[in-house]
């Protein structure tokens, strides 16, 4: 499965800039509303499409996919298996999150697979999700913090800093 994993993520990235050489090829760079945008082509390293690249901003969704790639070193490495389930701890770090943060609505003594949780990061930008994956992947944020640095630093992000793998303050 963790094979399968790798090569989801490889196509739909593919995809993504497949369809985006195309469009800018004839002359139809898609409209972008976001404030900075930078998209390469991972093989040659070309700059498709960049606008205010190096605009500090906080990270949000970014914080999330950074938690998914560190999640997919782990199934990689077969270190852990999207059937290996968590225990909700009393006392998770979500607690403090606001009202309407996204979430999976995890309660204490529930147990769930690495799978679902991975979903509902992916699906629902669950932030308690989140959290539960940094405990079980690394221990506490903290630490799961500093490997998601490392992935940034691995993409060439250099400017960008994870304190935790959620954007909201808690």
């Amino acid at each position: 499965l963790a094979d399968l994993w790798g090569v989801r993520r490889l196509f739909m990235a593919a995809l993504a800039v497949c369809t985006l050489s195309g469009l800018m090829a004839q002359g139809l760079a898609p409209r972008v509303q976001a404030r900075s945008v930078c998209l390469v082509e991972a093989a040659r390293g070309d700059v498709l499409l960049e606008r205010n690249a190096d605009l500090p901003i906080a990270p949000a969704s970014l914080a999330k996919l950074a938690t998914l790639a560190v999640l997919g070193e782990e199934l990689d490495a077969g270190r852990i298996s999207l059937d290996d389930t968590v225990e909700i701890l009393p006392g998770e770090a979500w607690d403090e999150l606001p009202y309407n943060a996204s979430s999976m609505y995890l309660e204490r003594g529930m147990r769930v697979s690495i799978r679902d949780l991975a979903r509902g990061l992916a699906v629902a930008s669950a932030n308690d999700a989140a959290f539960v994956l940094a405990r079980r992947l690394s221990g506490s944020v903290s630490a799961f913090a500093v490997r998601m640095n490392r992935v940034a630093r691995r993409y060439g992000l250099s400017l960008t800093r994870f304190v935790r793998p959620v954007l909201h303050t808690c």
